[in-house]
């Protein structure tokens, strides 16, 4: 087994499964060239606090990079305009 960038001493001597390129690829499903992106879920990420703005948003984008369809952050409004920025991809919600 090769994995880019780690020696093979540090493999030989754990048991481990690794998910390439290839088998990532043959795992996820095909999309339809005519869909949306709702066809593929919707996620609702809740989170966020004065000065803790980036849990919220990393979640948003790797759920967004890993195929989920409609992502949304549910945060307090008084966040809502510094989440605007951060995501582009993902819908804020504004929370009293």
């Amino acid at each position: 087994m090769e994995i880019k960038g780690t020696p093979e001493y540090i493999l030989e001597d754990i048991n481990t499964n690794v998910i390439d390129v290839v088998l990532a690829k043959s795992l996820m499903p095909k999309r339809c060239d005519n869909s949306h992106k709702g066809d593929y879920g919707k996620l609702l990420i809740i989170g966020g606090s004065k000065g803790m703005t980036g849990a919220p948003a990393m979640a948003a984008e790797a759920a967004i990079k890993c195929g989920c369809g409609l992502v949304s952050v549910a945060i307090p409004e008084s966040l809502n305009d510094i989440l605007e920025v951060k995501l582009t991809e993902a819908m804020t919600v504004p929370m009293s």
